[in-house]
């Protein structure tokens, strides 16, 4: 999976109240491995998720949605529902803690409208 643009995350919040999507914000100076594995782990899902819009931004090259969206840490994943910020979750997830995550994004929680 490539970064994606500003674009594509306003295309997501705006693809309707059912479509679901998840953000993963990583940093390139965290330690290489970690990033690594997490970003293998998330290329990986979207062939699980293939409903889900999974964006990733690294937050050097694209600082206005993390800002936007109050980012306190890296790596984070937030998912939506619409434009309807489900959930965030801050630090390292496993393959099975990931695929948790965007699983609950699908099945809806609680939301806070973005």
């Amino acid at each position: 999976m490539k970064d994606n643009s500003l674009d594509d995350f306003n295309q997501a919040m705006n693809a309707g109240e059912g479509a679901t999507t998840v953000v993963l914000f990583y940093g390139s100076w965290l330690p290489e491995a970690a990033c690594k594995d997490m970003l293998a782990t998330y290329d990986a899902l979207s062939s699980r998720f293939r409903e889900v819009n999974l964006l990733q931004f690294s937050v050097n090259e694209q600082t206005h949605i993390p800002m936007a969206l109050g980012v306190k840490a890296i790596p984070a994943m937030f998912s939506f529902k619409g434009n309807a910020l489900l959930d965030n979750k801050y630090g390292f997830m496993n393959d099975s803690r990931m695929a948790e995550f965007i699983q609950q994004a699908v099945d809806g929680g609680e939301t806070d409208e973005f």
